[in-house]
């Protein structure tokens, strides 16, 4: 069973989760009730900056672990997954609906220059760096992969994983990125693209579900 509760704490919008283990519950279920107060919490940080709120759709799903902080906007049905950070300090990222940022993502900006903008449809997969860029809908950003400055990709393209997109560089719509320093090598097939909306569609019905473990229903 998933237990959470929300507090605040010196400023900080803080959500508490922990999980009785299954041995706990089916051998000692006293004491794992006993103890579940004092279970080491896994938090997730919405932290304004500079009076400057994150700005969350009731229906995206935030993950433990993940901090949220300053001027992000998440659309509805959106998800961050587990130890993402987006860092929003010293300009704007906007992500769009039906968009899903994967596990240990670093979403930052520059300094009132260059923010991170994210359409919706996009997957963008584990372990990412995407530094103040523009990427439009239903694009997929393969795993690694490293997104930096002053960058544009084009509706439905894709970046290969661990490819590195170098500053300014613009990428045409339906194009297949690969490489460091990446270059457009070919177009995006039809079923490329199907398959980037499935992957999208799988992580709007992931965020769902854990939206139900916390007791929530959208």
């Amino acid at each position: 069973m998933l237990t959470s509760a929300l507090s605040v704490d010196s400023g900080f919008l803080v959500l508490t989760r922990h999980r009785a283990t299954a041995r706990e519950k089916t051998q000692f279920p006293a004491l794992a009730n006993a103890l579940a107060p004092l279970r080491v919490p896994v938090y997730t940080m919405i932290i304004s900056y500079k009076g400057i709120s994150p700005q969350i759709a009731s229906t995206a799903f935030v993950a433990a672990g993940a901090q949220i902080i300053g001027d992000v906007h998440i659309g509805a049905h959106s998800s961050v997954w587990f130890n993402c950070v987006l860092r929003a300090d010293c300009y704007y990222i906007r992500i769009g609906e039906n968009t899903n940022i994967q596990d240990n993502t670093v979403i930052h900006v520059t300094q009132g220059q260059f923010a991170t903008v994210l359409g919706s449809y996009v997957t963008v997969g584990h372990s990412e760096v995407l530094h103040g860029c523009n990427v439009k809908d239903r694009c997929l950003i393969g795993i690694g992969a490293i997104v930096l400055d002053d960058v544009t990709i084009g509706e439905e393209s894709f970046i290969a994983a661990g490819s590195l997109v170098t500053p300014g560089s613009m990428i045409p719509p339906r194009s297949m990125v690969m490489g460091a320093p990446a270059k457009v090598r070919r177009q995006v097939t039809d079923q490329e693209v199907a398959r980037n909306n499935e992957h999208w569609q799988n992580y709007v019905e992931y965020k769902t579900q854990y939206l139900c473990e916390e007791g929530r229903k959208n």
